[in-house]
């Protein structure tokens, strides 16, 4: 499974010298074909209720391309979570870093998905998680300042101590 998508920049230094005055902003890029996107081959998928899902095209080796996307996202973290909760029904995925331009002409070319997978309306909730820390990668955790190493206690225990 693919889990480190990487981070698609513009090589353009004009571009990269806009992108400095903006905030940075980035999408999950689902999907990238030569051919337009069919929104009945998109499943509906209850995260996509909580994000905005989109189409995007552009120019690549002067062959155009159709993007489907998922935005958007302040910090790239929360992207690659989003991305890799996406992968089984995608398959590998791409973060791009995007322009404001591209928010603006996503608000046109919305997608609504039609493809019943039958896992819409499930879940009350969607928990993203990080993949599993390899072994030995776990932060120790701090004994109290009393010399009690047998008692470790809850965060709101140590939080609300008596001192």
């Amino acid at each position: 499974m693919h889990y480190a998508p990487e981070v698609a920049t513009y090589s353009n230094p004009a571009q990269r010298a806009t992108e400095s005055q903006e905030p940075e902003r980035y999408a999950v890029q689902l999907r990238l074909s030569s051919d337009p996107l069919d929104a009945a081959q998109v499943p509906q998928l209850d995260i996509f209720d909580l994000y905005h899902l989109y189409s995007d095209m552009t120019v690549e080796h002067n062959q155009l391309r159709h993007a489907l996307r998922l935005g958007f996202f302040k910090h790239v973290h929360t992207a690659r979570a989003v991305a890799r909760y996406l992968e089984p029904y995608f398959g590998p995925t791409t973060i791009v870093q995007i322009e404001s331009a591209e928010v603006v002409r996503s608000l046109q070319h919305h997608i609504a998905p039609r493809k019943d997978v039958g896992a819409s309306g499930l879940y009350a909730s969607i928990e993203l998680t990080a993949p599993p820390e390899p072994p030995g990668a776990s932060i120790p955790l701090q004994h109290h300042a009393s010399g009690d190493k047998t008692s470790r206690g809850s965060l709101w225990s140590w939080l609300f101590r008596q001192r």
